[in-house]
């Protein structure tokens, strides 16, 4: 539940940050079209960089010499 509790407070921060950078106002049409675009555009690249990550630390050494 913690854990759950993190990832939408992440996600949360993150929509307030995108909100207040690109100064939209969300009781507009194309504000929410734009949000849309730029948070789905985001979480993409979260999830490339994710999928990256986890394949650098996969290949690494972790057997003691």
């Amino acid at each position: 539940m913690k854990i759950f509790l993190l990832v939408f407070m992440f996600f949360t921060i993150a929509c307030l940050l995108i909100i207040s950078n690109y100064d939209l106002e969300m009781n507009q049409p194309e504000n929410i079209s734009k949000f849309v675009n730029v948070f789905s555009n985001w979480t993409g690249q979260v999830a490339s960089n994710t999928v990256t990550l986890t394949g650098n630390v996969i290949k690494l050494s972790w057997m003691p010499k």
